[in-house]
């Protein structure tokens, strides 16, 4: 019986302990004008895929080296704001060899694609590459006019 009356008064001790806590600490304050509606913002993404495979030769880099050099070079503030990405990826991998049938792939590519969320809206594959590889002020042109056109609003 003793020991029964211990344990009461633990219990006793640890509910006023509980409420005298829930009494000091304030609730959180709602914000009214924004309590009746929830709004989810997904911003349009777009994303500039380098793909490359296993073997590489020093042209597979120069490709790389100078699509990467283009977007970091003129898309800064795309990239500082998440607006904008850059993505090398290797098709020879098991977990991307999806994107050659995605994209219709045989070589080194650069894709740009357009996304909202996780969906994405449509794709250009960039396919003048190896002709201006040899030309880098030409080809880091042609990745910024490209890219500039694929991102720019549509107009109605």
């Amino acid at each position: 019986m003793k020991s029964m009356k211990s344990i009461l008064a633990i219990l006793i001790i640890t509910a006023i302990s509980f409420t005298a806590c829930a009494e000091k600490t304030p609730a959180p304050e709602k914000n009214v004008a924004n309590a009746d509606t929830v709004s989810i913002e997904i911003d349009m993404t777009y994303i500039v895929y380098y793909f490359t495979g296993n073997a590489r030769c020093a042209t597979c880099y120069k490709l790389e080296n100078y699509t990467r050099e283009s977007v970091d070079s003129n898309f800064a503030d795309e990239i500082d704001n998440e607006k904008i990405f850059f993505s090398m990826v290797n098709f020879d991998e098991p977990e991307n060899s999806h994107f050659k049938e995605d994209y219709g792939l045989y070589t080194k590519s650069v894709v740009i694609s357009k996304r909202l969320g996780a969906k994405e809206l449509e794709w250009k594959n960039l396919d003048k590459i190896w002709k201006l590889v040899r030309n880098k002020e030409q080809y880091l042109a042609y990745i910024h006019d490209e890219v500039s056109t694929f991102i720019a609003p549509e107009e109605n």
